[in-house]
Parts: structure tokens; C-alpha cells; sequence
């Protein structure tokens, strides 16, 4: 009986001692983030960032129901002449929203992020983290993850706004088209992101990796566009699948190769984030 009774002592010291060692091996990451969003908080990125694309996406609804008032009360058209645009649908002008986050949005998100290493790395507060038992890949995992958040909270406030204003003044859009739609074009700006964390980690220079960045993105946007069929496997058509669910309620057959691709790539470009932070650590 008092056999059975250590054995049962031993596993539960066991457990209780594993669960302790899974424990600390995430309180890093944890603390890191936590500090990762006190810092956006305090910068105001958590509040800035989400308003410029709430405003951009309320704006486009807006904006294209009134826009026939608008050229009428401007003036200089002929007497009697009646200004009538095409109005689109709900779904088109999700989608229309969605296009232009292509450019201001994805600006406004690679100059917050562009000094996320390169800029505390210069400022000594990497090397003051680094002494400290901190794992490198939890300080990176924690950056990831601060930087996805903000994404995401800004992605989801400028849909919101759009669809409040589109649902109000144009059309209706059914809500799994435009949580499908959402999720997919987030899925980009996370990849985007990813990339303005790996070069981050490489250069001393924000300036050169917003330019690097940018640059990319354009780079693959602009092949997606004219390649057609040979680059719907590439990231950047995730934009358009997310444009297909959004007008048409499916996807294409491609889809399939291309989100697969998607987070190939988002994951060897976080790991190639980690380690290439590990060997520069807090060097400048």
C-alpha cells in the first residue's frame, strides 16, 4: 500500500514538475508581449493605426454614395445636366475597400513597424532584454505577435466601418463573405508584416527596410497582376481570392496552393527572422 502510495507521489511530482517547466519556457514570451503592446499603447500605434484605416474604410462608402451630390453642388456643369454613376453593390464596393487598404494600408503598417528590432536595437533596449535569461526567439515570437495584433485590430475596424456604411447607404453583404474575404486579405498583411520583421532584424536603417518592403510587396502585386495564371500561387493573389469570395460566395481552384504557399512562407520568413536576429543579437 505504501508503495502504491510513493509511485502515486512520484507521478504527481512528476506532472507537477513538468507543468512548472512548460510554464517558465512561455513566461518570456508572455512578459515580452506583454510589453510588445504597453509600448504600441504608448506610442499610440494601437490607437492611431485602426483610425486611419476606419477612416479609409468608412470613407469609400461614403464617399461613392454621395459622390454624384457632390459633383452636382461643385458646379460647373451645364444647366440641367443630371450627374448619374453607377452605383455598385454591396459586395463591389467590399471589395473596392479592401483594394485600396493595397497601398495606404500596407504603408501605414510597414512604417510602424519598420524600427520594431532596428530601432530598440539602436535605442540599447535590446541589449539590456538580452541580458537577461530571454530566449531569442521569444523576444522574435513576441514582436511577431505584437505586430499581428495591431494588424489584425486595424484590419478589423476598417472592414467594420466599411460594412457598417456599405450596409447602410449601398447594399447588403452577407457576413461569412465578408468574414472569409477579411481573413484571407489579413492573411497578406501578415506576410507583409512578417517581411517588415525579418528585415528589421537585418538592417540598422527603418528607411531601408520600409523601402525593402514596400518595394517587395509592390514587386509581387504588380506580377500577380500581369502574370495571371503563373503567379496564383503567390501570396499577393490572396488579395484576389479574397475579391472572389467577396463577389462571387467561392473560391478558386488555385486557392488551395496559394494559402499553402502563403504560410510556407510566413513561417521561414519568421524563422529566418529569429535567426538571423540570434547571430546579430544586439549589435548594431
Amino acid at each position: 500500500m505504501s508503495m502504491i502510495h510513493s509511485d502515486s507521489q512520484r507521478q504527481s511530482h512528476s506532472q507537477n514538475q513538468s507543468e512548472s517547466q512548460s510554464s517558465r519556457a512561455w513566461t518570456p514570451w508572455v512578459v515580452l508581449y506583454r510589453k510588445e503592446l504597453i509600448e504600441m499603447w504608448r506610442s499610440y500605434k494601437l490607437l492611431w493605426v485602426p483610425l486611419v484605416f476606419v477612416l479609409f474604410g468608412a470613407s469609400q462608402p461614403v464617399a461613392t454614395y454621395y459622390m454624384p451630390d457632390l459633383l452636382q453642388a461643385s458646379g460647373g456643369l451645364p444647366e440641367g445636366a443630371v450627374v448619374q454613376i453607377p452605383m455598385p453593390t454591396g459586395a463591389e464596393m467590399m471589395a473596392n475597400t479592401l483594394s485600396q487598404f493595397s497601398f495606404i494600408g500596407v504603408l501605414v503598417l510597414v512604417l510602424a513597424f519598420m524600427g520594431v528590432v532596428s530601432g530598440e536595437r539602436a535605442s540599447g533596449v535590446v541589449h539590456m532584454i538580452m541580458m537577461k535569461p530571454v530566449p531569442h526567439r521569444a523576444y522574435m515570437l513576441a514582436k511577431w505577435a505584437g505586430m499581428a495584433t495591431l494588424t489584425l485590430i486595424a484590419l478589423l475596424g476598417g472592414v467594420a466601418a466599411a460594412w457598417y456604411y456599405t450596409e447602410l447607404l449601398i447594399g447588403h453583404v452577407a457576413f461569412p463573405r465578408i468574414a472569409a474575404g477579411t481573413g484571407l486579405y489579413g492573411l497578406w498583411l501578415l506576410f507583409i508584416a512578417t517581411l517588415t520583421l525579418l528585415f528589421s532584424s537585418l538592417f540598422r536603417s527603418g528607411g531601408v527596410t520600409a523601402f525593402l518592403a514596400m518595394g517587395i510587396t509592390l514587386v509581387l502585386s504588380l506580377l500577380t497582376g500581369t502574370l495571371g495564371n503563373w503567379m496564383r500561387w503567390g501570396p499577393a493573389a490572396l488579395t484576389e481570392h479574397s475579391n472572389t469570395v467577396l463577389l462571387q460566395g467561392g473560391l478558386a481552384d488555385s486557392f488551395g496552393l496559394c494559402l499553402a504557399v502563403a504560410l510556407l512562407l510566413i513561417v521561414l520568413l519568421l524563422e529566418g527572422a529569429v535567426r538571423t536576429f540570434r547571430v546579430k543579437g544586439a549589435s548594431l
